[in-house]
């Protein structure tokens, strides 16, 4: 088995290699749109093209940019909702990992 794919492993690895899981729970290139794509994205966040992009290319959207999400976009408030739990509970999985792994 690779060693990346080895369960040991999967707690403790950079979550950036696995960006894609992020786009299970809500389509970010649906709610980059929603808000009037990626200029209006920038303008409104004061965030680089580029970040807007690796959001769009699945990138993990952080979890401050989730909350500023759902205040603009109550009707995806359900899918949005759903990722800030996720990344919630991922959170704490890395934090417990990081705990056990200094004891």
């Amino acid at each position: 088995m690779h060693p990346r794919l080895n369960p040991e492993w999967l707690s403790v690895l950079d979550c950036r290699e696995f960006s894609g899981l992020n786009s299970r729970l809500m389509d970010t290139s649906k709610i980059i749109d929603a808000l009037g794509g990626n200029k209006a994205v920038m303008e409104s966040t004061g965030l680089s093209k580029g970040r807007i992009s690796q959001w769009r290319n699945g990138e993990r959207v952080p979890l401050p940019w989730l909350h500023f999400f759902l205040t603009r976009l109550p009707q995806y408030s359900d899918e949005i909702q759903a990722e800030i739990d996720a990344e919630i509970s991922r959170k704490a999985s890395e934090s417990e990992a990081r705990k056990e792994a200094a004891a």
